[in-house]
């Protein structure tokens, strides 16, 4: 007799870990290759370009805005609560609100 499970166990988890293999001697080769049909005409092709730079620029700005908004936001906050506690201790708000909930 099996006992009711109350409890959903997980289940196992499946990594996808395919390992990367560097052959220098394969490198060599294709760039060899490269030369001599570059050289001979028989391929033009074009060389690939990271486009690092581009990336970093777009991440950078955002973490700029992020900041300036956070920033905006610490400051707004201050002031409001600045102006709070000026019209709680400096005005007759406190006398005020005493008379109020007395009564």
């Amino acid at each position: 007799m099996a006992l009711p499970q109350f409890i959903k166990l997980p289940g196992h988890y499946v990594f996808d870990y395919k390992p990367m293999y560097y052959d220098a001697r394969k490198e060599e080769r294709e760039k060899k290759e490269k030369e001599v049909k570059r050289e001979l005409g028989i391929e033009q092709e074009e060389e690939y370009k990271p486009d690092i730079k581009g990336r970093f620029k777009s991440k950078i700005a955002f973490s700029r805005h992020k900041q300036r908004t956070s920033n905006l936001t610490l400051i707004l906050i201050a002031v409001s609560l600045g102006t709070m506690a000026y019209l709680f201790f400096y005005t007759d708000t406190l006398s005020m609100l005493t008379g109020i909930f007395v009564k």
